[in-house]
C-alpha cells in the first residue's frame, strides 16, 4: 500500500505551522521578560550582588552592599523608578525625601561656609577690630561643617535602609510575579 503524500504533506505543514507558532510566542514572552524584569549591578562583579532576571539571588550573603544601579532590562533606572516598579511606593517616597533632605543639608552647608569665610575675608581685609565678627564668621564655618556631616550622616543611613541585598530581594519578588503574568512558569 502507497502512503498518500497528497494527506501527509499538508499535516506535516500544519503541524510545523503549529509548533513554529508556538515557539515563535515562547520567544516573544521570553524576550518581553528579559526587557521588563528588574535586576540590580553593584559592579562588584560578583554574583552574589548582580542579580539580573537569569540569577537567583542567594539567601547566604555574608555582606551588604550599599551602591548599587537599578536596570529594567537593559534600561538603567533612578532608585525612586526602582522601587516605584517593585511596587513599593512608599519606600519610594521615603528615597525621595531622605535625598531631598541630604540636599538641602548639603546646600545650607555649603552656603554656611561660604558666609563665613567671606566674613572672615571681609574681616581681615577691612582691619576691623570687632571680634564679634569673628566669633560669628568661625561660627557660621563650623556650623556648616557641621550641617554637611550630618548631611553625609544621612545619606550612609540611607544607603543602608536602602541596601542592595534589599533591592535584590524586591527585584525578585517582582521577577517572580512577573514570570507568573507571562505565563512563563
Amino acid at each position: 500500500m502507497k502512503p498518500s503524500y497528497k494527506i501527509i504533506i499538508p499535516i506535516l505543514f500544519f503541524l510545523m505551522v503549529i509548533s513554529s507558532a508556538a515557539f515563535a510566542k515562547e520567544v516573544q514572552l521570553s524576550n518581553e521578560y528579559v526587557h521588563s524584569a528588574l535586576w540590580i549591578n553593584t559592579n562588584d562583579n560578583n554574583r552574589f550582588y548582580s542579580v539580573s532576571p537569569s540569577f537567583e539571588f542567594p539567601q547566604n550573603t555574608v555582606r551588604t552592599q550599599y551602591l548599587w544601579t537599578p536596570y529594567q532590562g537593559e534600561n538603567p533606572l533612578t532608585k525612586e523608578e526602582f522601587f516605584t516598579i517593585a511596587g513599593m511606593e512608599e519606600t519610594s517616597l521615603q528615597y525621595h525625601q531622605s535625598k531631598q533632605t541630604a540636599n538641602t543639608l548639603r546646600k545650607t552647608s555649603f552656603g554656611m561656609i561660604l558666609t563665613g569665610t567671606l566674613l572672615l575675608l571681609g574681616y581681615g581685609a577691612l582691619n576691623l577690630d570687632n571680634n564679634a565678627i569673628i566669633y560669628s564668621s568661625l561660627g557660621l564655618i563650623l556650623g556648616g561643617i557641621t550641617i554637611g556631616g550630618v548631611s553625609i550622616k544621612l545619606v550612609i543611613n540611607s544607603n543602608a535602609t536602602f541596601s542592595a541585598e534589599n533591592a535584590a530581594k524586591a527585584a525578585a519578588s517582582y521577577n517572580e510575579t512577573l514570570k507568573k503574568e507571562l505565563g512563563i512558569l
